[in-house]
């Protein structure tokens, strides 16, 4: 798929927000219909974010139900590759297009638009002496042992630390 069909597609989609949103706003003498939307959209990738696409599409369809959206998991990784084949119109992704397609030329023709920011926590037990740790030290142990362990872990016991 190439960059303009994507950007024309995410455009069409935040008019289509945008619409809905403001629809209630202001006073309006005298309704008109809207054009009825029609087609169908793939949308897959990130399990982490399914159950937002999701919603939304359920939100989108109950306004235009000649609509069709369809919402599959699959991964990070599955979400971008398929938009870069032209098999998804949207890629589901916690992670940059670089970093799953390896190739700068091939992310460059991608669009990245975040919808949401995943925090987390570091919980420890009252025994823990470390008093503090930078955020970079959180995110190199966590790739260390998500990555660079990952092959003794399964070699060992079938354990896999990251999915």
């Amino acid at each position: 798929m190439n960059k303009k069909r994507v950007r024309v597609l995410m455009a069409a989609l935040s008019i289509v927000a945008a619409t809905s949103v403001l629809a209630g706003c202001g006073k309006t003498a005298e309704k008109t219909p809207a054009a009825e939307i029609s087609g169908t959209i793939t949308v897959l990738g990130s399990t982490a974010l399914q159950p937002l696409a999701e919603q939304a599409a359920k939100n989108f369809i109950v306004k235009n139900s000649k609509a069709n959206i369809n919402v599959q998991g699959g991964g990070s990784g599955a979400g971008i590759n398929q938009v870069y084949a032209g098999t998804a119109n949207i890629g589901m992704s916690d992670v940059t297009a670089l970093e799953k397609l390896k190739d700068e030329a091939k992310a460059k023709e991608l669009t990245d638009y975040q919808v949401c920011v995943i925090g987390f926590a570091v919980v420890t037990s009252k025994d823990v002496t470390v008093t503090s740790l930078a955020k970079k030290q959180i995110q190199d142990y966590i790739y260390w042992c998500c990555y660079k362990l990952e092959a003794i872990r399964r070699r060992r016991s079938g354990y896999k630390c990251c999915s």
